[in-house]
């Protein structure tokens, strides 16, 4: 191996023995790449540490590593940070693939362009267009960013649309995995995920702070990265303090916008991020199996945090779509049957759709 290669890929695995083989797999296939994958066992419970460890000792461009407790994978990945030697750096989850030729495709553009962050289209696993139809947000074209202001929409855009219809939707994604990042722009800039125990939404203010500190970003229209809806995941299954983290999250954003000296406009983005955490977090636990008493209890129990009233005082509804606007107000008002029927009125007419 070389002493610097080009890539380093960062796996935070835990307890994922059904897949890792394939993940490492796939992001050794190209041997044009010189590159390096590190895996960072988060205290796995299963063979996940064992099945890396053998991969490793047939592939010296492998690395294990292992976490003496399980944070999550933010904290998982910065410590694969901290061993990275590769001019460039990407994540990729344990339970995902890399597509065929991505690294080489990512690479080539970001040489083409002097580009700190590189970044293509995401697949969803598991049918016969995995590879052909991106999923939300598509990359239509292939595309360079260097202007201050387009690297300004394009970090903001990573949270949610903007809420003035005159500014362009710059969201091309917020997947640290369907990029690459230059690693010494990281350093100089202190980017890392964050080192709370299992925090959510780490990727997006990554991407925020990644793309605040690049000077150079491109997209381009081939999809590198396959991702695996997991029901089990973190953004699926209905822990009790899952929308608490989620909002966090959105706190976080906005005091990112705030301390970069960002208009206070540019604030709107991360507040719109905390509505459509709501949405989607008040989705999973109301369509949950969970009783409806526990799910009265739980709903009631989320209306203290701050982060709802100040979405509600500040943000401009009007710029929410009639579902959207009904449904949020109908959560932060304390309308809970009001949600609950909006709720199952949404997945019914999705159900329709198919």
């Amino acid at each position: 191996m070389n002493a610097s290669p080009r890539l380093s890929v960062i796996i935070a695995a835990w307890n994922a023995s059904d897949f890792i083989r394939e993940a490492i797999g796939s992001a050794l296939s190209d041997p044009s790449v010189d590159l390096e994958v590190i895996v960072v066992d988060d205290k796995s419970t299963d063979d996940t540490a064992r099945i890396c460890e053998e991969i490793a000792a047939a592939d010296g461009r492998v690395k294990v590593l292992r976490m003496e407790r399980n944070g999550g994978p933010g904290i998982a990945r910065n410590r694969g940070f901290e061993h990275a030697r590769g001019e460039y750096v990407t994540f990729l989850d344990a339970d995902d693939r890399v597509a065929p030729g991505a690294y080489s495709r990512l690479l080539s553009f970001a040489d083409e362009h002097d580009l700190d962050i590189s970044r293509g289209n995401m697949g969803k696993l598991g049918g016969p267009d995995e590879l052909t139809v991106p999923i939300h947000p598509v990359i239509p074209s292939e595309e360079v960013f260097s202007s201050p202001d387009d690297l300004r929409l394009m970090a903001l855009s990573t949270m949610a649309p903007p809420a003035d219809a005159s500014e362009r939707n710059l969201n091309y994604g917020a997947s640290a995995g369907s990029a690459i990042f230059r690693r010494d722009m990281l350093i100089r800039a202190g980017v890392v995920f964050s080192e709370v125990p299992h925090a959510i939404s780490e990727d997006i203010i990554y991407c925020y702070q990644a793309l605040r500190a690049s000077a150079r970003a491109g997209v381009c229209t081939q999809v590198v990265y396959l991702y695996r809806q997991n029901p089990m995941s973190r953004s699926h299954y209905p822990a009790p303090d899952l929308m608490t983290r989620g909002l966090d999250a959105a706190r976080t954003l906005h005091g990112l916008i705030l301390a970069d000296g960002l208009p206070p406009k540019d604030a709107l983005y991360a507040l719109r991020y905390g509505i459509d955490i709501i949405r989607s977090f008040s989705k999973n636990f109301l369509l949950s199996g969970m009783s409806l008493g526990e799910k009265r209890r739980w709903y009631r129990a989320q209306l203290a945090d701050p982060m709802i009233a100040q979405c509600r005082r500040d943000y401009p509804m009007e710029s929410l779509s009639a579902m959207h606007r009904a449904a949020f107000k109908s959560f932060a008002g304390g309308h809970f049957m009001r949600l609950l029927m909006l709720t199952y009125a949404r997945e019914l007419l999705r159900i329709l759709k198919k």
